[in-house]
């Protein structure tokens, strides 16, 4: 056993020449290792990125991703005043003179170049307005555009030679005197105006002052999404309406039935009943489920036969059907 041993660990003299000579180069390379320690080239190239606070790198990157959402922020705020300018630019309104404005001013108010440029040449023939009214002797403007603009119209009487030699004090009171009756026939033309209500705009409304621009709004989706009024109680089921507004709003108001768009009972979508607010997305479902298992309705009672239809609902929806497009 012990020769064995012997002769396993006796090395002949280059062999033992070959071990000292990888001894040397493992010591050598335990130095090299042992010097790289202190010596840190990337510290040195780059020190901002050695021995960094990892929650100061979180911090950083989250204030990185705030200022990217808030620049994002600004500009769809830009967006949102650019297009509230673009609005802004399309038509004004202001108390104006017709026989005073010029080209610029006139087409502020909604009028084209061409338009502008008829009145112009109307004045300098020698024409003039001297009441609301003349102004719908301008056959190149529709009417429906003077009935907008008349409300801001104020005519400036021509003030007699005399009246020059009356003092401050006179002039003030005259002054506050057709100010005031300037007002009232302001007020006066309100009271008289009329729209019917399935047909006209927004500013229509807004020209009245009963209601704010918010309900407005809501009236008018509420408007396209029934296809119509048939009844101007229906109002009331919008919120912004109460019994106050209601009773000086209807005294202005209208009603075209023959403007109310109807829904084809027997060819619609499920995705075109539900779009009206008197039907659930289960009504509209089974409305159309019981018409492709019982064929086309032959007339509007017949929706009674469905299961989810009840009377009230059907005296709802009734006005707002019809049964082909003939």
């Amino acid at each position: 056993m012990k020769k064995v041993f012997k002769d396993f660990f006796t090395f002949e003299k280059r062999g033992q020449k070959g071990l000292v000579l990888l001894a040397i180069l493992l010591m050598i390379q335990l130095i090299i290792l042992w010097a790289l320690n202190f010596y840190h080239p990337i510290k040195n190239a780059f020190p901002h990125l050695i021995l960094v606070d990892p929650h100061l790198l979180d911090s950083l990157e989250n204030q990185g991703k705030h200022q990217y959402s808030e620049s994002k922020s600004n500009e769809a705020f830009n967006d949102d005043v650019v297009t509230f300018h673009s609005y802004k630019k399309e038509a004004q309104r202001f108390i104006f003179d017709p026989n005073k404005l010029n080209a610029t001013q006139w087409q502020a108010l909604g009028l084209t170049k061409k338009q502008s440029d008829v009145i112009l040449k109307y004045i300098s023939k020698g024409g003039s307005f001297k009441k609301a009214a003349d102004v719908f002797k301008i056959w190149a403007v529709k009417k429906e555009t003077w009935q907008q603009l008349i409300p801001y119209i104020q005519i400036e009487e021509k003030v007699p030679q005399k009246s020059l030699s009356l003092n401050n004090d006179t002039s003030f009171i005259t002054q506050e005197r057709k100010a005031k009756e300037k007002a009232q026939r302001l007020e006066a033309i309100k009271q008289s105006l009329t729209f019917e209500f399935n047909t006209c705009s927004k500013w229509n409304l807004k020209q009245l002052g009963l209601l704010d621009s918010l309900v407005i709004e809501k009236v008018f989706k509420y408007k396209i999404a029934l296809g119509g009024f048939i009844n101007l109680a229906q109002l009331y089921e919008l919120e912004g309406i109460d019994t106050n507004n209601f009773s000086k709003l209807k005294s202005h108001l209208t009603l075209d039935l023959m403007s109310v768009k109807t829904i084809n009972i027997n060819n619609c979508s499920v995705s075109q009943l539900n779009k009206h607010p008197y039907l659930s997305y289960n009504v509209a479902t089974a409305l159309v489920n019981y018409r492709n298992a019982h064929g086309k309705y032959t007339q509007i009672t017949d929706l009674k036969k469905c299961m989810a239809m009840n009377e009230n609902l059907l005296k709802k929806i009734t006005p707002y059907l019809r049964l082909s497009d003939e």
